[in-house]
């Protein structure tokens, strides 16, 4: 029964780390507000799309016409979305600043090519300058947007729409600062970010991101609507709500969850019912003791005591050897872990607690039925 008890606490303190670390990475901002984006791939490809002119237009087209529609509240669309573990990185170097002596001294950042409404339809606050508009074109001055940790890792005492970038050999005025998106999930690492308007970096994909002004069903037709008036060759594909790119990038995390307290629920109840059975059992093999402390004037009460103090014991003696075999054991769930350390003491004391007020409450039963003895009975069945 220690043994089933011990087991209990360490499957119970690795569903509590990894509970807790759960609830602290879904409480972790993003950088956008996912709720009510919904998101749809196109791609135009072939003979008629092999120069940035018509690539331009059928893109212009889908934003104007789409963007009309009165179902559809906002559009945008991005060379690549958040949280779809994307590899965008690229190198990039600032104006006026001394260059990298090698190639693995080169910064990179994160690139997003975006149009539309892209920031507004995902919630992407813009914290300094302006947004890209109409007019940063194919024939206008090359331009860019940071974001914060861009600025504060480059411009930490400076303002940086002051400065330009060398992206792709051309130098981009930095226009706009935007609020830091995580990439590559709530909890995985993300680099500085940087963004450039469609028009002067023609793509030929593109996630399209649409906020409903109703309905979903009716914004999503209106996408398609739009995209097979201009080209019904052009497909529209994995549409999907931006809530399910951020729920995805923690699965690894909600499956340890799940199961982890699966298991540790199975193990409390199995401990639980040890419990019970040792103490039924002891209690069935005293009987006559019981009922002779009775009869000499023990009290129920002083019954019920002894009783509990064994189940006490043993639960207790087992949560003990739980948490300090768990110790050494929980560093193995650091991959699982978000801001919590394996040997949360909150965690270790919770469950410690939960398990020996357990261990207790199924030595009720048998501590009650003792009490209830007959001395008589008890005495005259030995």
């Amino acid at each position: 029964m220690v043994a089933e008890i011990a087991l209990a606490v360490m499957l119970a303190l690795a569903a509590g780390l990894v509970i807790k670390s759960f609830g602290r990475l879904t409480r972790v901002d993003p950088g956008f507000a996912a709720d009510r984006v919904l998101t749809l791939n196109a791609e135009i490809g072939g003979p008629a799309y092999a120069k940035g002119p018509a690539q331009i237009e059928f893109w212009r087209r889908l934003l104007d016409e789409a963007s009309a529609k009165g179902s559809v509240a906002s559009i945008g669309m991005a060379s690549f979305l958040p949280m779809t573990d994307n590899d965008t990185e690229n190198g990039y170097a600032v104006e006026g600043r001394p260059q990298p002596r090698n190639s693995g001294e080169r910064p990179y950042a994160d690139l997003f090519v975006i149009g539309g409404d892209y920031f507004g339809t995902m919630g992407i606050q813009l914290l300094r300058g302006r947004a890209f508009a109409p007019t940063d074109n194919g024939t206008a001055p090359p331009v860019a947007i940071i974001d914060e940790e861009f600025a504060r890792k480059n411009f930490p005492h400076d303002d940086p729409l002051r400065y330009r970038i060398n992206y792709n050999d051309r130098l981009c005025q930095i226009v706009g600062e935007v609020r830091h998106v995580r990439d590559f999930g709530l909890n995985g690492t993300s680099r500085e970010q940087f963004y450039f308007p469609w028009e002067q970096t023609p793509w030929t994909f593109m996630t399209i991101t649409v906020r409903p002004a109703a309905d979903t069903a009716s914004a999503i037709a209106a996408v398609r609507d739009t995209v097979r008036g201009i080209d019904a060759g052009v497909p529209v594909f994995e549409v999907r709500p931006m809530s399910s790119w951020v729920s995805d990038s923690t699965w690894r995390q909600r499956l340890g969850m799940v199961l982890l307290a699966v298991f540790s629920g199975v193990a409390l109840v199995l401990a639980s019912i040890g419990v019970y059975g040792v103490m039924a059992y002891s209690v069935a093999q005293q009987t006559q003791e019981i009922g002779i402390r009775l009869a000499l004037g023990a009290t129920r009460a002083l019954v019920v005591r002894m009783v509990l103090r064994r189940a006490l014991l043993l639960t207790v003696t087992g949560v003990t050897i739980g948490v300090a075999a768990a110790l050494p054991l929980a560093g193995l769930l650091g991959s699982l872990l978000f801001e919590v350390p394996p040997s949360d003491p909150a965690v270790f004391s919770t469950v410690a607690s939960l398990l020996i007020f357990v261990g207790v409450l199924a030595g009720v039963v048998p501590a009650l039925r003792a009490a209830n003895t007959d001395p008589l009975q008890a005495i005259r069945s030995q």
